[in-house]
């Protein structure tokens, strides 16, 4: 799997589950933002990843996962696609634009193919959510980097 690849089912991951949800994802944002500030809205970007995360570090841990048929895989696209929809939450925001007029596939996949593996990772790392000192976020960040570009994911979902 190239990154091409796993952009494209991120991609296609996104439009599903905004569709299925309704974008509640950018809502909340929106919402907790104007009700409470940016740092709430912050949060819910933050909880997000971090139980995915927290998912990878188990799978690091124990190369384990009780629950079958959601592998690590998934926590990755899930992560990704929490982040590029923050990222264009922000982007948004800044231009005073509202940000579920610009939530769309074209601007989902064109802000997500801007950036490469390592900035994406450097991205989680910079907003205090993977630790690269630490042993096991290292091999977090390791494993999402495999996720993203050379095609684990099928020798990962059948492990986890």
């Amino acid at each position: 799997m190239a990154w091409e690849t796993f952009l494209a089912e991120a991609t296609d991951v996104f439009v599903a589950k905004d569709t299925d949800y309704e974008s509640r994802f950018m809502r909340a944002l929106i919402h907790y933002n104007s009700k409470r500030g940016y740092e709430a809205a912050r949060t819910i970007w933050a909880w997000e990843v971090e139980k995915k995360l927290d998912r990878c570090r188990t799978w690091v841990k124990r190369g384990d996962l009780q629950v079958k048929g959601e592998g690590v895989h998934d926590s990755v696209i899930d992560a990704f696609n929490y982040t590029v929809q923050w990222i264009l939450y922000m982007n948004s925001s800044r231009r005073k634009e509202n940000p579920i007029d610009q939530l769309n596939e074209a601007n989902f996949y064109s802000l997500a193919a801007g950036y490469q593996v390592d900035d994406w990772v450097n991205f989680w790392a910079n907003n205090g959510l993977l630790d690269l000192t630490d042993q096991v976020d290292k091999s977090v960040a390791l494993l999402i980097a495999n996720v993203m570009t050379i095609g684990s994911s099928e020798t990962l979902q059948r492990r986890s």
